[in-house]
């Protein structure tokens, strides 16, 4: 059987008092796991009723908002920021199944408008996204990246000349023999005439 949730302490109200601790093991017997539960303690008013919020987010983001009067009643409720009504005010026990029930109602829309804030949500004035931060940071590369790339051309070309001259000078002995050509040829006649004569 569910535990009495006792009112609340009103002038010591800050999520952790008894009460809401009874109220978070409530829920969550009802099968709504409470994220977080936390109250400002601030005194607030309206339509001439003061009032405390006891403010409890839910593991799915949904939000419950207890005003709690200086007797420790639960005088309104809200779900994600819109007034409900509770039949059974007078006992949060009860109530605490009436608002579970408007959760697991409200979830889906509740989260398909979620996601479609967090799609249109637009950047705020002043903020500049990521790939506008980088556009100036590129463009003063460019003078860089090109010097770089006349550097690597020059050297590029330097190579392709060394390797050119080393392939004139690949077989030397085909070089010395072109040098003494000449010579071996004038011989070779020489000593042809020689033996011309001689027969």
């Amino acid at each position: 059987m569910p535990k009495v949730i006792k009112p609340f302490d009103y002038k010591n109200l800050t999520g952790k008092d008894p009460a809401s601790t009874t109220l978070v093991k409530a829920f969550v017997q009802h099968k709504a796991d409470v994220a977080s539960i936390e109250s400002e303690g601030k005194i607030k008013r309206t339509s001439g009723v003061a009032y405390k919020e006891l403010a409890l987010a839910m593991a799915d983001s949904q939000q419950v908002i207890l005003r709690i009067k200086d007797t420790g009643d639960v005088f309104q409720v809200l779900v994600n920021n819109k007034v409900v009504p509770i039949k059974n005010q007078d006992n949060i026990s009860k109530a605490v199944i009436e608002i579970v029930d408007r959760l697991d109602a409200g979830r889906a829309a509740f989260q398909k408008a979620l996601l479609r804030k967090k799609i249109e949500a637009p950047v705020p004035k002043g903020i500049k996204t990521a790939a506008a931060n980088m556009i100036p940071a590129l463009q003063e590369r460019i003078p860089a990246l090109k010097a770089e790339i006349e550097a690597v051309r020059s050297e590029r070309l330097a190579i392709e000349a060394e390797i050119a001259k080393a392939g004139e000078n690949q077989n030397p002995i085909k070089n010395e023999n072109a040098d003494v050509a000449p010579f071996v040829a004038e011989n070779v006649a020489n000593e042809t005439g020689e033996s011309n004569k001689k027969a």
